[in-house]
């Protein structure tokens, strides 16, 4: 269960931290929201990023756990690449 709550919120982490940026908010909002909001989702999409850490490391320890948090980090930063990929490709 550990894994699975890792794996979330550092999707939710890079979900939010991907909806930040003007590029993507151009592409997936259709506007480029204001500089407020944008802050405010890049605090959130770090300490989703931050929750992930901890619950990795509170399940496995600072060695097993941190090692789990990075290959999380890495499979969640892959499923929104790929998911920006085919919303990108089917939008054409």
């Amino acid at each position: 269960m550990s894994h699975l709550f890792t794996l979330l919120f550092a999707l939710g982490g890079f979900v939010v931290l991907c909806l930040s940026m003007h590029r993507h908010q151009e592409d997936l909002l259709g506007r480029e929201l204001p500089a407020g909001q944008n802050r405010l989702l890049r605090v959130a999409g770090w300490l989703l990023l931050a929750a992930a850490l901890a619950v990795a490391v509170r399940a496995f320890g600072w060695g097993v756990g941190s090692v789990a948090w990075t290959g999380h980090l890495a499979a969640a930063a892959g499923i929104v690449l790929l998911a920006r990929v085919c919303q990108d490709r089917r939008a054409r």
